[in-house]
């Protein structure tokens, strides 16, 4: 009978203690040493790719600064999306963003509880822009 109670404990045990040792560190994973956003690469359908970081995470669309430049990539543009440097699986295929992934990109942007209208005009002053640069999804 105490066999029977150990057993599956030690198992209980082992197991967290592999899934705590697997994955990235708080030393090694960048969202969590600076306040920038996570660096994405972001498929497009017309088979050109955006790399930059992930500002903020919509329902609709995610917001990244690249090149210098904020721009809007609207879910039905995208194709796939990965992170650049982090051991941070994401997985996409196009389509909408659902609750699922924008659960694990938000917390990564630079923005998570999103980005107000004044921020973003900073934001743009800064980037000498007027206007958020809207991708097509073609």
């Amino acid at each position: 009978m105490r066999l029977a109670i150990l057993l599956p404990a030690a198992m209980l045990v082992t197991t967290l203690g592999i899934a705590c040792a697997t994955g990235p560190s708080v030393k090694s994973f960048e969202p969590a040493t600076n306040p920038s956003g996570m660096q994405l690469s972001l498929r497009l359908r017309n088979d050109s790719e955006i790399v930059g970081e992930l500002l903020e995470a919509r329902d609709t669309a995610l917001l990244v600064l690249a090149r210098d430049k904020v721009a809007l990539v609207p879910a039905t543009a995208l194709r796939g999306i990965r992170a650049t440097r982090d051991r941070y699986p994401l997985r996409y295929r196009g389509g909408r963003l659902d609750a699922a992934l924008l659960l694990r990109l938000r917390p990564v942007s630079r923005f998570p509880a999103g980005l107000s209208a004044v921020a973003l005009g900073r934001l743009l002053t800064h980037t000498g822009q007027t206007e958020v640069i809207v991708i097509s999804p073609q």
